[in-house]
């Protein structure tokens, strides 16, 4: 087991960390997407992103008047699997099977600090409704019950409750319903303001009545509006109704993309935004773009870190500026430059640009810090290549946890490495970095719904806490090649002891067998190193 002193500094370390307390009023906030993101991670991976805030989990894509069984259906894509929730004996759309996301909202929350909130409509498919003032009454009443506090109640009424115990802390109003022909009423009335109908009812419903049952901590309403002005879907209804921030999207409309930013075209739509009337006058204008040439429709709607710094330089002058939102995070995750995801990078854009520093925001030269002096002289010697043998002695236990010196068997493994001695003459010195990107590589074979994990001594890596162990993808797992990937910071030089653990769709943990694994860091110019194993 893991001594009870690197325990008790991990556990005070994050405690630390998830007491800093959110600033709903804040203009250097970083939002982001989670859900629908291709080959996604697993909501944990977004929420130890220390640059992240805000967490739209996505979406409930279908409301009761327009779904089987007159409940709301959802999809968080690859992290559910098809099985749904039946109500009167028909098959509804409501996701029964999402192993992981539950527990990772309540990791997000206590651990990390994240204000988690769960995102309803989205742009597919776009045929949701409300249809009247009682329907919307009754929806916020069920996802209250079935996402929010958890009460005897709702559950011996049979209600479900998707994410199990985890409890959102608000939730967000993505609108995008299109129809080619308004759905109709029960009178057989066409309902022609269908796309804004009820949501102001709705929010009322749960920001004056349902929030108030729970004083435990605060709930937050927000929405993602078009950037043009007037969003036809909720305009009218944030003047009518309370929200904490607003996700405007600034992609897929050409007149006041972010793209268009980049111009100033944009400047006056932002302007609008925090001129619009709101029930909440000191609502927060976020500015929504996408995280990757991937993530809108249009790829030129993305823009660089150079061209982000200077609009939200110009933007955060505003009195409502909250800060920036991000669509998704998947795609920020992937798109990572000078060793930073596209979330890291408007998370120190935004800190900047309200704090009125300077930032190098060019990714084309990303820097290198040096320690050379510049008054020695380059040399020309000849590289000299020898190998070594080190007798490397691990300690086991006959448990499958992590093994210390306190353990009854021992076991040898020899192993050769291969040590490279040069200078060179070039006139700069490679910089060894003091961390290292270690990707972790390991084949693991899982059935659907489980999850590996890589857990060890070092802080970077959980202190031998499962429940702060890295997570591993699953982007590349084929049945021929069942690969599960991560990466972690680790110090230069380190020796560092760890295990690979398999999270079953109930949370319980497995452990690979004895013994520890053993691996020192390696510090080269590159800053990165890779390690592959297989599961034992």
């Amino acid at each position: 087991m893991p001594s009870i002193l690197s325990a008790t500094f991990a556990t005070t370390a994050l405690a630390a960390l998830a007491s800093a307390a959110f600033d709903p009023l804040s203009k250097t906030n970083v939002a982001v997407y989670w859900g629908q993101g291709p080959y996604q991670n697993r909501l944990l991976t977004t929420c130890q992103n220390p640059s992240v805030d805000i967490v739209n989990v996505a979406f409930v894509n279908a409301f009761p008047d327009n779904s089987p069984g007159a409940w709301p259906g959802t999809n968080f894509g690859n992290q559910c699997g098809d099985q749904t929730y039946t109500h009167n004996g028909v098959s509804t759309l409501l996701k029964s099977n999402c192993p992981t996301i539950g527990a990772d909202i309540i990791t997000c929350q206590q651990t990390y600090g994240k204000k988690v909130l769960l995102s309803l409509g989205g742009g597919y498919p776009t045929n949701y409704y409300i249809a009247n003032d009682t329907s919307a009454n009754s929806f916020a009443d069920f996802v209250w019950g079935a996402f929010g506090p958890k009460t005897a109640a709702w559950t011996n009424a049979g209600n479900p409750r998707p994410f199990g115990d985890a409890v959102v802390d608000g939730f967000d109003f993505d609108i995008e319903s299109q129809m080619s022909t308004p759905p109709n009423d029960v009178n057989g009335n066409a309902i022609t303001d269908y796309q804004s109908r009820g949501y102001a009812t709705m929010i009322t419903r749960l920001k004056n009545t349902l929030f108030g049952q729970d004083t435990s901590k605060s709930y937050y309403i927000s929405g993602a509006p078009q950037c043009p002005q007037p969003d036809v879907h909720l305009s009218s209804v944030v003047s009518q109704a309370w929200f904490d921030f607003l996700f405007v999207q600034f992609y897929n409309n050409p007149s006041c993309s972010a793209r268009a930013a980049v111009t100033f075209n944009a400047n006056d739509s932002l302007l609008h935004w925090t001129q619009t009337p709101s029930k909440n006058s000191a609502v927060r204008i976020y500015f929504g773009i996408p995280a990757s040439v991937n993530a809108s429709n249009v790829a030129s709607d993305y823009i660089t870190q150079s061209e982000a710094f200077a609009i939200v330089q110009r933007f955060s002058k505003f009195d409502k500026w909250g800060g920036i939102s991000l669509w998704e995070s998947q795609y920020s995750q992937n798109n990572v430059a000078c060793g930073q995801d596209y979330t890291t990078w408007m998370k120190k854009i935004v800190n900047a640009a309200v704090g009125g520093t300077p930032l190098n925001t060019d990714t084309t030269n990303c820097p290198v810090t040096s320690t050379t002096s510049s008054t020695v002289q380059p040399t020309t010697t000849s590289s000299s290549t020898r190998s070594s043998s080190t007798l490397i002695t691990t300690t086991t236990s006959s448990t499958t946890q992590p093994t210390t010196t306190s353990s009854t068997r021992s076991s040898s493994t020899l192993v050769t490495t291969t040590r490279t001695s040069s200078t060179t003459t070039s006139s700069t010195a490679c910089a060894t970095p003091t961390l290292t990107t270690v990707t972790f590589n390991e084949q693991k074979s899982t059935a659907f719904g489980e999850s590996v994990y890589v857990v060890g001594d070092n802080a970077a890596l959980g202190s031998w806490n499962t429940a702060n162990a890295v997570p591993l993808s699953a982007a590349g797992y084929t049945s021929s090649n069942p690969l599960w990937s991560g990466s972690v910071k680790l110090p230069a030089g380190a020796s560092v002891q760890y295990k690979f653990i398999k999270m079953g769709t109930d949370g319980s943990i497995t452990w690979e067998s004895d013994p520890n694994r053993l691996y020192t860091v390696p510090g080269n110019c590159a800053g990165t190193a890779v390690v592959g194993s297989t599961w034992r």
